[in-house]
């Protein structure tokens, strides 16, 4: 495999995002595993806001088109790539959906938010057990899902999860993505249109 600089990869990480500051810089993220409705929940707050969707499947996906293994091996990589792009976004005062699981990054992201006086909403995501499988076996078995994650990686967060504790008091909206998503996503956005107004 060709080996490639931290700074190429973040290259082709950051290439693309255009850049529009905000006045008041913030965040939306999820608490929330594989197949919970991350994705889901983040292209209709982009399509509803206008705001950039920083992935880490997108990460993933690039890595693991330059050969790296992302799930194995690699897996710190996808994530300090992802903590990069955060600061080259927070550096610019861009507001953006960040679509990962914050029980992975919770403390390093806060912090990192609060370094760049910047506000991060945390949105946990609750959908039942049997649901999330049934939609990772789903897009599984129709092989054009983007995130690829299957039951295995499920059960690895949900391992993960039992050691990580995010406090209830970083959770700003509580979605159920069981029930009518574009309700409680209309509520969600009038919820963060009036505390931004106090940033």
């Amino acid at each position: 495999m060709e080996k490639y600089s931290y700074e190429e990869l973040l290259n082709l990480v950051i290439k693309d995002i255009e850049i529009t500051p905000s006045e008041k810089c913030y965040g939306i993220s999820f608490i929330g595993f594989p197949g919970s409705g991350k994705t889901t929940i983040s292209k209709k707050i982009s399509e509803k806001t206008g705001l950039y969707i920083a992935s880490n499947d997108q990460i993933r996906r690039i890595l693991e088109d330059l050969g790296y293994d992302v799930e194995g091996k690699d897996l710190e990589l996808v994530r300090s790539l992802s903590m990069s792009r955060l600061k080259y976004l927070l550096e610019r005062k861009v507001s953006f959906i960040f679509d990962a699981n914050m029980q992975n990054y919770s403390d390093a992201a806060i912090d990192l938010w609060n370094s760049y006086n910047a506000k991060l909403y945390i949105i946990k995501l609750d959908c039942s057990e049997e649901e999330i499988l049934k939609r990772i076996d789903k897009r599984i078995s129709s092989n054009n899902d983007f995130s690829k994650a299957n039951r295995e990686i499920y059960y690895r967060e949900v391992e993960k999860a039992k050691n990580s504790v995010v406090a209830s008091k970083n959770i700003f909206y509580t979605i159920n993505t069981e029930n009518d998503i574009d309700k409680q996503l209309d509520e969600l956005l009038i919820k963060i249109c009036d505390d931004s107004r106090s940033i």
